[in-house]
């Protein structure tokens, strides 16, 4: 993850303990929703980059591109069992 990606989603999480959960300020939460959505476009913005970023390197690294793939897959075959 990038500087920028983990400086927004620390914010975030400074703002839920020490803005909202200690003061349930409505100006609190509204300061906190709207850090949680920029986090979570920066994190989102982040993620499409680095895919890019390895489907364009595909014919020089195509090791790390089929890692990243083989790690999405939601269930796995287990050969032998």
């Amino acid at each position: 993850m990038t500087r920028n990606v983990l400086r927004n989603i620390k914010r975030k999480g400074k703002l839920w303990k020490k803005g909202w959960r200690q003061s349930k300020d409505d100006t609190a939460y509204l300061e906190y929703r709207k850090q949680a959505s920029k986090a979570r476009k920066v994190v989102k913005l982040a993620k499409r980059a680095f895919e890019k970023k390895i489907a364009r390197n595909i014919k020089i690294d195509s090791k790390s591109f089929y890692s990243y793939t083989r790690s999405k897959i939601e269930s796995r075959v287990l050969w032998g069992h």
